[in-house]
């Protein structure tokens, strides 16, 4: 058990440096803001395709004959 105890040591190691690519990934996710906002606009405007495909799968079950 005692040659164990020096895995934790270097896990901590290893989240420190995750630590500081974290806050990098941070500042990007800052910056890609206005690309989740677009991403969000193109969702809003599939809605209505959206809306034929759940109309679609809804007429297979009886073209298929199980119902």
């Amino acid at each position: 058990m005692r040659s164990n105890v020096s895995l934790p040591r270097n896990v901590i190691s290893d989240v420190r440096v995750d630590f500081l690519q974290l806050r990098s990934v941070s500042s990007d996710s800052c910056n890609d803001v206005s690309q989740q906002r677009s991403v969000t606009s193109d969702v809003r405007n599939d809605g209505a395709q959206q809306r034929t495909t759940t109309s679609v799968v809804r007429k297979q079950p009886s073209a298929s004959g199980n119902y």
